[in-house]
Formats: C-alpha cells, sequence, structure tokens
C-alpha cells in the first residue's frame, strides 16, 4: 500500500500534496490521537518522511525543468 501512496504523491499536484502532508502534520486524525503517543509519532515520522520524499522529487523536476529551457 505505501508503494501506491508514494507513487500517487509523487505524481500529482506537488501544491496540494504539501497542503495534505502539512494539515496531517499538524492535525492527525481523531482516530490515531486516541491511539496513544507511540502511534501519534510514528504516523507524524511517516507524514515527514513523505515531506521529504516529495521535496527530493522537486528538487529533480526542478532540475531537469532548467536544463530544458537552456537547450
Amino acid at each position: 500500500m505505501w508503494c501506491v501512496c508514494e507513487h500517487e504523491i509523487l505524481h500529482c499536484c506537488r501544491t496540494y500534496s504539501f497542503l495534505a502532508l502539512i494539515v496531517l502534520l499538524r492535525c492527525p486524525p481523531e482516530q490515531l490521537q486516541q491511539q496513544g503517543q507511540d502511534i501519534l509519532t510514528k504516523f507524524s515520522d511517516l507524514v515527514v518522511k513523505c515531506l521529504i520524499k516529495l521535496t527530493k522529487a522537486l528538487q529533480n523536476t526542478l532540475d531537469v525543468s532548467l536544463v530544458d529551457l537552456m537547450i
């Protein structure tokens, strides 16, 4: 399931992806908040990993776009 989510995050509108991930980080789903701090910490770690991966993908996109403009 993670591979599907990762693929969707990297190939959709990145602005919406950043926004959704930041909202999830700031305000996790209520069901997770009721599960305890351990689950909440794991969820936050996963969201941060997604943000990092999305940021790295953005850098690759910028590099390709700049090369295309220079050619």
